[in-house]
């Protein structure tokens, strides 16, 4: 705000950067099967969630629940990936069979080697106390089967849903439009850009055919916008002067969840 005001003040100020036109292309959902997408959701990524837990109806230390501040447990779970933490739920107050079915998900890379590790917490002011903790590996093997149910030495269990990764349509780019040039400032990891090799800091110098620098204000967001399901064509400049060009279209894209400590 204080660099417009300078500017329309008529002082330029030099740590002032010229805005330029960003968009992204757009997103739609899909309902179709993972198996009839092309390509298909890769063997790494995996949709995780947790659903259903069975709670004991004593502690781990074999107390009454009532015994230590209510009469069942507030249980919230935590979900780690290589001692990463992948996600947390919310707490669930005064049960003993909680369901996190709509509680946090996503797409996630397990490798064939990874380590998935699930801990439940009663809420407590003072300190959580443990309800259940185990590790189990090839959880991508359980993506044909909907997941499975994990038993805990407590006694606990608690229902682990994986599927092949979830899909949305599009292209995956995001773009700066300037005056001879389009940027591209972010292509989404799993999308028909990414499978096209394009990358972040790649100068598109035409579109169909036709170069940027001829086109009218607004003509490059309306050309690729009208054209990501027929498809459409990139001319890139690489950094020795050299160009290539790259055909696009809308197709699946498996948009990869970031691991967020703390997340609900």
């Amino acid at each position: 705000m204080l660099c417009a005001l300078a500017w329309m003040g008529g002082v330029g100020s030099a740590g002032c950067a010229p805005a330029f036109p960003a968009f992204s292309t757009p997103v739609r959902s899909t309902t179709a099967d993972s198996a009839t997408l092309d390509p298909p959701p890769p063997n790494h990524l995996v949709y995780l969630r947790l659903g259903s837990a069975k709670i004991p109806k004593r502690t781990r230390d074999g107390r009454a629940w009532d015994e230590v501040g209510g009469k069942a447990p507030d249980p919230y779970a935590i979900v780690f990936l290589d001692n990463r933490e992948l996600f947390r739920t919310q707490p669930q107050p005064n049960t003993l069979v909680p369901d996190w079915s709509d509680g946090p998900s996503g797409n996630y890379r397990i490798g064939p080697r990874a380590e998935l590790r699930i801990e439940i917490y009663d809420k407590n002011a003072m300190q959580p106390r443990p309800i259940c903790m185990v590790e189990l590996t090839g959880v991508e093997e359980a993506a044909d089967e909907g997941g499975r149910e994990v038993q805990c030495d407590s006694g606990a269990s608690v229902r682990l849903l994986v599927e092949p990764a979830h899909a949305v349509i599009g292209v995956g780019l995001s773009l700066e439009v300037h005056a001879a040039e389009v940027l591209v400032t972010r292509v989404e990891e799993e999308s028909p850009a990414d499978r096209a090799g394009c990358a972040r800091g790649d100068r598109i110098i035409a579109i169909n055919g036709k170069a940027v620098r001829q086109m009218v204000e607004g003509e490059v967001r309306s050309v690729i916008r009208a054209s990501v399901r027929t498809g459409f064509s990139l001319t890139l400049l690489e950094p020795d002067g050299a160009t290539r060009t790259v055909s696009l279209k809308d197709g699946p894209i498996y948009l990869v969840s970031s691991s967020v400590p703390g997340s609900d």
